[in-house]
C-alpha cells in the first residue's frame, strides 16, 4: 500500500514537471529508464568481453559502447547527459527513475529464463 503511494506520487511530480523537462531537451522517464538499461547492458558487456584487450583504456572502450547505445536509440550524448543531470537533481524521480529501469532489467531476465528448456537428464 504505502509503496503504491510512493509510486503514484512519484507519477504525479513526473506529469507536473513533464512540461519542463521537455521544454529542455530532457527525455522522459520511460525512454531515461529504457537508456539507463540498455547503458548497464553494455556496461556489462564490456567488462565481460572487451577489458581483455589491454592496449585500450577502460574509459575509451566504455565510451565507445555507450555511443553505440545512443546511436542505435538515436539520442545525443548530450541529450542523454542533460537528461541524466536532470534526473540526478530530483532525488525523488531519480529513484523511481532507477527502479524502473531495474524492474525492466528483471522483466527482461525472467523473459529470458523462462524461454529456456530444462534438459532432465
Amino acid at each position: 500500500m504505502i509503496r503504491s503511494k510512493h509510486i503514484l506520487m512519484g507519477w504525479l511530480f513526473c506529469l507536473c514537471s513533464c512540461n519542463n523537462a521537455l521544454n529542455k531537451g530532457v527525455l522522459n522517464e520511460t525512454q531515461m529508464a529504457y537508456l539507463l538499461n540498455e547503458v548497464a547492458l553494455a556496461e556489462g558487456f564490456a567488462e565481460s568481453y572487451l577489458f581483455k584487450d589491454t592496449l585500450r583504456s577502460r574509459d575509451s572502450i566504455l565510451k565507445t559502447e555507450l555511443d553505440k547505445v545512443l546511436a542505435v536509440n538515436h539520442v545525443t550524448a548530450d541529450q542523454f547527459s542533460r537528461s541524466y543531470q536532470y534526473y540526478k537533481q530530483k532525488p525523488e524521480v531519480f529513484k523511481v527513475l532507477i527502479d524502473s529501469a531495474n524492474a525492466l532489467a528483471s522483466r527482461n531476465r525472467e523473459l529470458i529464463y523462462s524461454k529456456r528448456k530444462v534438459n532432465p537428464q
